[in-house]
Parts: structure tokens; sequence; C-alpha cells
């Protein structure tokens, strides 16, 4: 079971609309475009950050797999925490 992002009652998860409160619930690839677009923002400040002068093709392709492999790691941690909840 789901539970509803506004008041909390669970419900089956095909329900876009909570019986109980009448609120609408998000689309689940909104929230994931969200996180992905966010994830990218971070990762390009937090390289400019770091390395402000480096024009290296070398040096964005390690910085981008370094980092998307840690993004990797977290989302297979929390897909797997998830489903073992379910």
């Amino acid at each position: 079971m789901v539970h509803c992002v506004h008041c909390g009652e669970s419900i089956t998860p095909d329900n876009e609309v909570c019986p109980h409160c009448s609120e609408e619930q998000p689309v689940e690839w909104m929230v994931k475009l969200v996180y992905v677009l966010a994830f990218l923002f971070i990762q390009g400040v937090t390289y400019r950050l770091l390395w402000p002068r480096a024009e290296s093709f070398a040096g964005y392709a390690a910085y981008f797999v370094l980092t998307g492999g840690i993004a990797l790691a977290v989302w297979a941690y929390i897909r797997k925490r998830t489903s073992s909840e379910k």
C-alpha cells in the first residue's frame, strides 16, 4: 500500500486522487525527473566549485563518471530498501 502525501492515509498505488482528503497525488515520473534535474544541477555547481579552471575533456569525464557512479549506488540502495519494505 501507498500513503497519501497530504493526509497519510493508505491508498492503492493506482489512485490519482486520495479518497480520504480528495487531494491529487504526484505523478511518479515527474518526481523522478525533478530529482534527476536537481542532481545534474548540483553536480555541475560542485564541479565548477572544485575545479573552476579545468578545461580538459578527461577531467570532465572522470568527474562525471565518478559522480554518476555514486548516484547509481545511491539509487540501487534506495530501490533495495524500498523493495524490502513491501
